[in-house]
Formats: structure tokens, sequence, C-alpha cells
């Protein structure tokens, strides 16, 4: 490989698409075909590079270059247009605008490589070795992945009784009930008070620490914030939320006190496996990887052609930003959590669930629909997302009732249960496919207000006193500790921070009196949806 040019090219261009497909997918091997396909793809890319650049040089060295080019053009488009937003200001997110631009950078990159008359064969030696090194890496990584078996566990319950089995249920893009009512028209004091009647304490005022689900989820169940890093820790990445989910220090608290870490993983990146997990739960195998779904997802022709993961779940629109979850997969989650058992010892279960999130699953009836993901928050569709998120929240909290009600008829001690949004919606999205968000400038007081404002519901011992109205998803793992360990944590300071999702790192801290619920006249407002109990 480090003597014929082709070989590196085709090697790293490997690399980088496994690790694409890990990020999208997480290793799943449910994903085989995708793996498969973009592969192909990437192949067969630089094979078409090699041949091209042969008409117009005889060197190998700059034809192996060109090859490379070619192969990174269909990987690299995402990356190009998310880092061209951010410094270069937001005509890139024309997707017309930024395919032309991405084009015409790797043409001229490619016009370099052959005016040059330097030789190039130190340069396609190191890139030979690095692939070498970087793939097999990286393939020893996807193959682990690969062996992981995806079906649900079947043990015997051996629990003693005497600690409590611990739920927490993470709930994407759910706002707080003041802001439901207050931008989509539902009445959600029904279900508020069906779970207080519960014991749950349900506070009106929650707010989220950060905008994106993955610093959400890392400052959660790490109980710090990222405003600044900590002493001796590296700056904070995409990588680097990964690795604080699925290591957290919660997992290390209860693991301490003997309990099991069961996880039910979604289609989300941050959530697709947990490191610490003691069993992982999934549904039957029902997805199957589009062909070349990953390589399609990163190159220009997303936003311009449906996935084949976007026809299997039944939608018929365009990409998704990552595998859709099913209804089927939400029910059967829901379902298996409620006579979930293990072999010993009590469990913390941790369930994200990708919901209500888009896509849109239900119709008005909370009947199957077919799946709608709006290609941007803004504009003209939005009244259709107003009425598509009030049906989703009103489906949504029927089903978690169901759930809870089962949860807490289980024989023994009664449960811990922890029921929170990760974040609002706010109506912040412009190109979910890329992540482009608004910015701060573009950004209205009541989006932060909603995106910020969250809904929670909590059930402990003691939550009626140490709850408070305002609190932050950063201090609720302290005081649940604390009131089933006697565990004391210095609680942090309840804190909001805005960041784009192009620049997620960023930060400007919002106040807090802006993340508190608007005060809507006449009590619940123009109320148009409600949960029955």
């Amino acid at each position: 490989m480090t003597r014929k040019p082709w070989l590196a090219a085709t090697g790293l261009s490997l690399y980088l698409c496994v690790v694409l497909w890990i990020q999208r997918t997480g290793g799943s091997p449910l994903h085989t075909l995708d793996l498969i396909g973009s592969c192909s793809i990437t192949i067969l890319a630089v094979w078409v590079g090699w041949l091209v650049s042969g008409r117009r040089t005889k060197d190998p060295d700059r034809r192996g270059l060109i090859a490379l080019v070619f192969g990174f053009w269909g990987l690299l488009f995402s990356t190009f247009q998310v880092l061209s937003e951010d410094f270069l200001g937001s005509w890139f997110q024309s997707q017309l605008f930024a395919a032309a631009s991405w084009t015409a950078l790797c043409v001229t990159v490619c016009w370099i490589i052959l005016r040059g008359s330097s030789s190039l064969a130190f340069v396609t030696r190191a890139l030979g070795i690095a692939s070498i090194i970087l793939l097999a890496g990286q393939s020893v990584q996807a193959m682990a992945g690969l062996r992981s078996e995806p079906a649900a566990q079947k043990v015997t319950d051996r629990r003693d009784g005497k600690s409590p089995d611990v739920f927490l249920i993470v709930l994407d893009k759910y706002s707080s009930g003041a802001w439901l009512s207050h931008t989509y028209g539902v009445d959600h004091k029904p279900f508020e008070d069906s779970l207080r009647a519960l014991g749950f304490v349900v506070p009106t005022a929650a707010r989220a620490n950060y905008a994106h689900t993955q610093l959400a989820l890392a400052s959660f169940l790490n109980w710090r914030l990222f405003e600044t890093p900590e002493a001796g820790q590296p700056a904070l990445s995409w990588n680097g939320t990964l690795q604080l989910i699925g290591a957290a220090r919660t997992w290390d608290a209860f693991h301490r006190k003997g309990y099991r870490v069961v996880h039910f993983p979604s289609t989300f990146p941050a959530t697709r496996t947990l490191a610490s997990a003691d069993a992982e739960l999934r549904p039957n195998p029902r997805q199957v990887g589009g062909f070349g779904e990953t390589w399609r997802m990163n190159s220009a022709l997303a936003s311009w052609t449906p996935t084949d993961c976007a026809r299997a779940s039944g939608q018929k629109g365009g990409a998704t930003p990552y595998p859709v979850e099913t209804l089927d997969d939400i029910e059967w989650k829901l379902e298996a959590i409620q006579s979930l058992r293990d072999s010993a010892g009590p469990v913390v279960v941790f369930m994200h669930l990708l919901i209500p999130h888009e896509p849109y699953l239900f119709d008005s009836n909370c009947a199957r629909r077919e799946p709608w993901w709006p290609l941007t928050d803004q504009g003209a569709d939005f009244d259709r997302i107003r009425s598509a998120y009030a049906i989703q929240v009103t489906c949504l909290d029927r089903m978690l009732l169901r759930t809870i009600r089962g949860l807490l008829k289980r024989p023994g001690i009664r449960p811990v249960i922890i029921l929170q949004g990760d974040h609002g919606h706010g109506r912040i999205t412009v190109n979910p496919l890329r992540g482009f968000t608004l910015t701060a400038q573009e950004l209205s007081i009541e989006q932060l207000g909603e995106r910020f404002g969250i809904f929670a519901a909590y059930l402990f011992p003691g939550a009626d006193t140490a709850v408070y109205n305002d609190i932050s998803p950063v201090n609720v793992m302290p005081l649940v500790l604390q009131s089933i360990f006697g565990t004391v944590v210095p609680p942090q300071s309840d804190r909001s921070f805005w960041s784009t999702y192009q620049n997620a790192f960023t930060f400007s801290e919002v106040a807090p009196e802006l993340t508190r619920p608007p005060v809507i006249k006449g009590g619940n407002g123009s109320a148009k949806t409600s949960v029955s109990r």
C-alpha cells in the first residue's frame, strides 16, 4: 500500500467511511448493509478518480492524490458545509451554494496537484503508512460492534426488594407545560395532575442547562457544567461528550452500591450504546441499513434524495439526520421496561426516548401516521409543525402514563422514576441534516425561553421537599443519590448556556428570567389538546 498510491487513497477513504459509519449508526450490526454499501461507493469514487486522472498525467503519485480527493468528495461535504457556515456565514446553509463551493474546491485541489512538478512520492508513501495504521485500528472498532448481540436478554429476577429500582427516562425536545400551552395550544395540566396524584413532584419552571442533547445528557449524568474545562481535562468535543455519557459518574455511583446498569439504546449517536451498561436491551431487529446511506448522508446528495432508512420507516420524504426510531421500537421499550428482569441486585435503567422530537409519528387520534420530519422549523410549515408537535406530546403522554402506572404496580419497594426533557422545542432548527440552528442574533427571546423551559417530573423519597421549582438537570441526580444512599454531592448553580449546534462549545449564558415560562392570561390560554387520565 505504501508503494501503490491508489491503494493509499482507497485505504484513507475507507478509514473515513468507517469513522462516519460508526458515528451515524453506533457500529450496530443492524446497519451492516449500510457499511458494505458505503464502502463500495467510496471504492468506486476512488477508482473513478484514478481513471480520470490518468487522462491528464501518468505520474502515479499525482493520480493517487487526485483519487483521494474523489474519495473525500462524497465523504466530507457535510463537514465542509458546517464549518463553512460557521466561519464564512449563512450562505453555506444553501445546499446548492455549498455543493457548488465544495465541488469547486475539490476541482481546484486536483488542478493544483496536476500543475505541480515536484515529486510527491514521499507524500503518498506517508499516506500509505497512515492508511494502514488508521484503517486497521478503525476496523477493529467496527468489528467489535458488528459482533455484538442486539437481542434482549432473558434472565431470572433475584432482587431482594430492599433497594429501589431507578428509572431514568429522558424525553427528547419536550418543552414545559407553560410553553406547550403558549406556543402549541396543549393543555398539559391533566397529565401533570395525573403524575402528582401518583406521587410525582412536577416543577413548573424546570430549565435545561444546554440547548443540545449530547451536552444536556453529559451534564445531567455527570452533575457538572461545561462552561470551562475542569483542571487537567481536554477541551470539550462531540466525541468527548459521548465518552462522558458512556462512563458517567452516575453509573459509577450506582455500580458502587451493587446496582446493575440496564440501557435501552436508541438510534441517536449519543445513546446507541453505553460503555458502562451491564445489559443493553433492544427490540427485535427491524431496521436495516440503507445501501450506501452513510456515504449519501455525508455527500451533497443528502437533501435531494430520500434514504433507504426513511423508506423503511415509512417516511417518503427526504433524508433523516440519523436512522429513524419507529413507533414499534418506542412501544416495545415502554412495554419491556414494565416487566424488566435482572439476574442480581437492583437496577438503574437509562432510556433516552427520541420523542416528542421529530419525526412526527401520530395522527390526531394517536394512531400511526406516515412519519414526517420537516426540513426546517422555520417558514410557512410551522403551522403544520405546531399541530404535529402538539399531537406528538399528547400521544406520548398517554403512553408514558400507562408505563408509569405499570411500573408502580410492580411488587416490592416503590421505584425511583425520573422523567425529564433534555431541552425544549424552541423552533431553532434551520437544517437538521447539517445540524444548522439559528444564531444568537437570529434567536427571539421566546424561542430561547422555549428551548430551555423543559418538562420534568420526579418520584423519589423526599422529592416533595428536595425539588425546587426552577431546578435544572445538573442537580437532579445528586438529590436522587442523597435520597437513596445518603450521598452528599455539592450542588451546582442552575445555569443555562446557549450555543448553536454548528459551534456547540462556544457558550453564552442565558439569564434565568429568560428561561422562565411565560405568563399566560386566562390560565391555559388557547388550550386545544389535552391528555385524559
